[in-house]
């Protein structure tokens, strides 16, 4: 060293300045980090030849090699992966792995739970719309049926001016015997003059109408329920103080529209069972050995008739009137006064107009009107 400087000083040169490398601070490295290389050291400069001596000043530094590269202290880049860094990594994607599998399960838990439950519910559960945000309002898919609503029975009387009205209660379930006696018990002619007429209302315990489905059978057991189902619900009944034999007991039926055709058939029903007919009678009356129905004319309506006890006035008479609107009346009387006085009183009404239909059954005998 003394030798180069004494040569530089005999040529004219500049003694060399001694240079202080600044190397970069190298962070100490654990025990785990024995595998690294070990650090870089520096170079020192070479001396330079007496010929290329000048006056330049040499560098301050050199710059360091590219084998000294220092590794970034920023989150340890560059130090080797170890067995411990990989054993915490694949733990936590397994954790991850393990929670987003037990969110499905849950999930889908919670699913089928809701789906059964709404499932189980009767009631559909309105849905909101998109656009106004009403509940609609759940429709059934088949049409509304209304109640049938059946009007009760209001009974109009055909006759017009009666002498006297009165209201016979039958008792509720009784059979055709206890429906008679009733009737019968109720035929006093009390208040009553020859002549005279008693309308009569008949109604059940309730106070309603009675129908001729219930009268028909009482007095003609055999066809009472045929009669019924060709004629109206409501029907007139009456007593009329005769003369000859007291109380007599009629009828007046209006035929349904099917039926306007089947008087034939039901001139047939009546002249087929005078054993039936006889109840009409209030007292006990002998049906004739040979009983034949004839014809008659009682105020210019052709009738039908059957004489069981001449002498007490008791004749059954029968006939049809036409109705203003084209219906048909079916009466009925116990005796000739009673069916000359009715037809007079129905002439009178305006839902009747006569002529009548003539009546006519097989077999049958004609005489002189009585």
């Amino acid at each position: 060293m003394s030798s180069d400087i004494q040569s530089l000083r005999e040529t004219g040169g500049q003694v060399p300045q001694s240079q202080i490398v600044d190397v970069p601070q190298i962070p100490s490295l654990s025990s785990d980090d024995s595998m690294s290389s070990p650090a870089p050291q520096p170079t020192p400069a070479p001396a330079m030849p007496d010929a290329q001596v000048t006056d330049a000043v040499m560098p301050a530094a050199s710059a360091p090699s590219p084998a000294m590269d220092v590794p970034s202290m920023s989150g340890g880049l560059g130090a080797p992966v170890v067995a411990g860094g990989t054993r915490s990594k694949t733990k936590t994607i397994l954790i991850i792995i393990g929670v987003v599998v037990l969110a499905l399960a849950l999930g889908f838990g919670a699913y089928y739970l809701v789906t059964s439950l709404v499932g189980s519910s009767s009631t559909p559960s309105p849905v909101a719309t998109s656009s106004n945000n009403v509940l609609p309002t759940p429709t059934s898919s088949a049409p509304t049926q209304k109640p049938t609503v059946i009007a009760p029975m209001v009974h109009v009387s055909l006759l017009l001016t009666p002498t006297q009205t009165q209201m016979i209660a039958l008792p509720s379930g009784g059979g055709p015997t206890s429906i008679r006696s009733v009737i019968v018990a109720a035929g006093a002619p009390a208040g009553l003059t020859v002549g005279g007429v008693r309308d009569i209302a008949m109604v059940d315990a309730s106070s309603s109408p009675v129908q001729s489905s219930t009268i028909l059978p009482a007095f003609f057991p055999s066809f009472g329920s045929s009669l019924a189902s060709v004629v109206e619900p409501d029907f007139t009944s009456w007593f009329y103080l005769d003369k000859i034999g007291g109380i007599k007991l009629g009828f007046v039926f209006k035929l349904t529209p099917a039926a306007q055709t089947a008087t034939t058939t039901i001139a047939q029903y009546i002249e087929s069972n005078p054993t039936d007919m006889a109840n009409l009678f209030l007292a006990t009356t002998t049906v004739p050995q040979s009983p034949v129905f004839k014809d008659g004319l009682v105020g210019g309506v052709p009738v039908r008739f059957l004489a069981y006890n001449t002498k007490a006035g008791r004749v059954l008479e029968y006939g049809f009137m036409n109705g203003a609107d084209g219906s048909v009346y079916l009466v009925l009387a116990t005796s000739y006064n009673q069916m000359v006085d009715i037809i007079s009183r129905l002439k009178t009404n305006p839902l009747l107009v006569p002529p009548a239909l003539v009546p006519s059954a097989a077999g049958s005998s004609t005489s002189s009107p009585h």
